[in-house]
C-alpha cells in the first residue's frame, strides 16, 4: 500500500506542477516533472516509510485527496478522507484547522463523524483502555519530538539541541503559533486567493517546523517540492537552490555527525526552516511576488 501511496503521491505533485503551467514548452515542463519524480521517490526518507510501514505517505495520500476533492465539490469525499488522515494527527491539524477557518464545515462534519467510525471501531476490537493507551502513546511521542534530536523536524528541537533555554510556556507557544499561522493564511486567502496548492504545501511544511515531527516525515513534503519547481521555473539560480536546499535533508545524519561538530547535526532542521520561510514569503507577497517572478522570468529567457 505504501508503494502505491508514493506512486500516486508523486504523481500528483509531478501533475500539480503541470497542470499549473502553461505547456508553451513542453521539454521543460516534461524535465521538471522528471526532476520532481526523482526528489520525491527517491528520497531516502520516503524508502523508510515503504519499508517500516509508516503512515506519513497514506495520510498525504488522504490529505491529498480531500484537497483536491473539496475544490471539486465533493464535500463528502473530501470529509471521509479529512477523516482517515487524522490517524496521525500532526500532520492533519493544520489542514483541519484550515477547513474550519474557511468555512468549508459539511467537510469537516463529516470528517469528525469519520474519525468518530474510526475510533468506535478500535474500541470495539480492542476494549475501552484503547482510547487511555492512545493518549499515553501520544503524550509519549510528544515528549520524544520535544527533546534537542537531531532527527525530529520541529523549531522546538533545534532550539533545545542549540542549548535556547524554553520554559514551558514557550514550548506550549510553538504549536499555538502554527495555528495562528493558519489563521494568518486564511486572512491572506481572503484578502486575494492564493493557489490551493500553495496553501497545503505551506500547511504541510507547517506542520513539521512548527507542530511536531521525525525526519522520516520529510518524506511528505512532496507538494512542496512542486510548488518550488513551479515558483523558481525560468530562474536557474532559484532553482539550483531549491534543489540544494531539498538534497541537503536527504542527506543521512549518521554522515552529517562524522564532523564532530554537534551543532552541524541539526542542519537539516535549519534548512526545513529556510524552505518554511521561502514558502512562507511567497505566500505573502501572492500577487507580488507572482509579477515579480515573471518579470525576472522574462528578463532570465531574454538573455
Amino acid at each position: 500500500l505504501n508503494v502505491l501511496m508514493l506512486l500516486v503521491v508523486a504523481w500528483s505533485a509531478a501533475r500539480t506542477y503541470q497542470e499549473r503551467v502553461a505547456p508553451t514548452d513542453g521539454e521543460v515542463v516534461s524535465t521538471a516533472a522528471l526532476w520532481i519524480y526523482a526528489i520525491v521517490i527517491g528520497s531516502p526518507f520516503a524508502a523508510h516509510l515503504v519499508w517500516t510501514g509508516q503512515t506519513g505517505l497514506l495520510v498525504l495520500g488522504c490529505l491529498l485527496l480531500a484537497w483536491r476533492t473539496c475544490q471539486a465539490g465533493a464535500w463528502v469525499v473530501a470529509g471521509i478522507a479529512l477523516g482517515i488522515a487524522t490517524i496521525k494527527p500532526q500532520l492533519a491539524m493544520l489542514v483541519f484547522a484550515w477547513f474550519v477557518l474557511t468555512g468549508s464545515f459539511r467537510v469537516v462534519g463529516v470528517a469528525l463523524v469519520t474519525a468518530g467510525l474510526l475510533l468506535a471501531y478500535a474500541v470495539v476490537q480492542l476494549g475501552p483502555d484503547v482510547v487511555t493507551q492512545w493518549a499515553s502513546a501520544a503524550l509519549t511521542y510528544q515528549g520524544e519530538v520535544a527533546t534537542g534530536l537531531p532527527y525530529n523536524t520541529n523549531l522546538k528541537s533545534l532550539l533545545i539541541g542549540l542549548g535556547v533555554p524554553l520554559s514551558p510556556v514557550a514550548t506550549a507557544l510553538i504549536p499555538v503559533a502554527a495555528l495562528g499561522y493558519t489563521a494568518w493564511l486564511a486572512m491572506l486567502h481572503r484578502q486575494s486567493p492564493r493557489a490551493p496548492a500553495d496553501v497545503l504545501a505551506a500547511l504541510l511544511i507547517t506542520s513539521l517546523f512548527l507542530v511536531q515531527g521525525r525526519d522520516y516525515d520529510i518524506a511528505v513534503l512532496a507538494p512542496v517540492v512542486a510548488m518550488l519547481f513551479f515558483w523558481t521555473r525560468g530562474d536557474r539560480t532559484a532553482q539550483l537552490l531549491a534543489v540544494a536546499l531539498l538534497l541537503v535533508l536527504f542527506v543521512p545524519l549518521r554522515l552529517i555527525t562524522l564532523s564532530g561538530w554537534p551543532p552541524l547535526s541539526f542542519v537539516r532542521i535549519l534548512v526545513l526552516g529556510c524552505v518554511w520561510a521561502w514558502v512562507s514569503t511567497i505566500l505573502w507577497r501572492g500577487p507580488r511576488y507572482a509579477v515579480r517572478h515573471a518579470t525576472d522570468a522574462v528578463g532570465s529567457s531574454a538573455s
